[in-house]
């Protein structure tokens, strides 16, 4: 038979090792003759080419072991689809060869979320509010560890309780089925990644971080604090644009984390996209030059962070135009304190 039609298996040593970044998948559920009457995982996996990521095959299931094809969505389409890619490479023939032998498998499996559900895809238009790394229009597509999930797993299960106490004739087109998929979705969540979200949390509450999930931290849209080095005084604020790279490749490369912030050339005030490169380590570290404060709360709130919002306030009352006196410490250069009158008529 042709080769490419040939179900590629992964030998037993490349199975244990490949089982360590597998995401726990749900239960088992009975096999029955008849189709799924309510919302439902479909489960694929995709053999791609590694040169040119060109498909080979592929097989789809409602169990995550692929025993049984599905040749239909039966009455209701999956609310999403787990597709598990393996990259393969195609040995070359020989002269003494007739066949090429069967593909390898060249790297670890990668997992992806393809959603067809409505209510799903209006939930997270409807949560989301800043995430510039993630693409959420048209077909939508969300990659192992799944960041934009979790980072938003609060604000989808209150969508869904919120939708859950409306009254049926109450709800638009875009919300029904919403109650059920989204707990689909958030069950398989807790199944898979959510275990350990939570005990990085844990490290993060005692100022530690790990370099596989140190995007937990890094939510887009959050402000954080960055001492360029380890004598500085007066750390600088950043509102984090994105986080790219790092453990969501493989091999695992340093993550790049972009972040706004604002500039002064002279003559305007104005924002400034800075790139900054995070190296890898190995287990548990404290990361002391970036504080990441919630600024919607003033509870727990970072001291360093509590001062640059204060900053800000002083710096915006300037602007006004009012008849002021100041006097206090300037940030650099002039290492004394300063008196400055505003002028009124200005």
């Amino acid at each position: 038979p042709c080769p490419s039609c040939v179900h590629i298996r992964p030998s037993r040593k490349r199975q244990l090792y490949f089982a360590e970044m597998e995401p726990a998948q749900p239960a088992r559920q009975e096999v029955t003759e008849d189709k799924p009457t309510g919302p439902w995982i479909r489960y694929r996996v995709e053999h791609r080419r590694l040169e040119t990521n060109e498909l080979m095959n592929h097989r789809d299931s409602e169990e995550p072991d692929l025993d049984d094809k599905l040749d239909d969505d039966g009455p209701q389409r999956a609310a999403f689809t787990l597709v598990t890619t393996y990259k393969v490479r195609r040995p070359l023939l020989s002269e003494n060869q007739h066949f090429a032998a069967r593909p390898t498998i060249a790297s670890p499996p990668l997992y992806s979320l393809h959603f067809a559900s409505p209510a799903i895809i209006h939930a997270l238009r409807s949560v989301v509010q800043y995430y510039p790394s993630q693409d959420l229009t048209g077909d939508i597509v969300i990659t192992w560890p799944y960041a934009i999930l979790v980072h938003h797993y609060d604000e989808l299960t209150q969508y869904r309780n919120m939708v859950s106490q409306k009254d049926p004739n109450d709800l638009c087109e875009r919300e029904k089925g919403a109650d059920e998929d989204l707990s689909l979705l958030l069950q398989y969540l807790d199944r898979s990644i959510m275990p350990e979200v939570r005990k990085e949390r844990e490290r993060n509450e005692r100022g530690f971080y790990t370099f596989e999930y140190f995007w937990l931290s890094m939510r887009p849209g959050a402000t954080c604090l960055r001492k360029y080095d380890s004598g500085s005084q007066h750390p600088h604020p950043w509102v984090i644009h994105a986080l790219t790279r790092g453990a969501f490749e493989y091999p695992p490369v340093p993550w790049t984390l972009y972040c706004w912030q604002m500039r002064y050339d002279g003559r305007y005030l104005g924002r400034f996209l800075e790139e900054t490169c995070v190296n890898k380590w190995d287990g548990e570290s404290e990361i002391t030059n970036i504080i990441v404060g919630d600024l919607d709360s003033d509870v727990d709130m970072p001291e360093a962070v509590s001062n640059q919002l204060e900053y800000g306030k002083t710096y915006w009352n300037l602007l006004q135009k009012q008849c002021r006196h100041v006097k206090g410490k300037t940030r650099a250069i002039i290492p004394k304190e300063v008196s400055i009158d505003t002028n009124c008529n200005e």
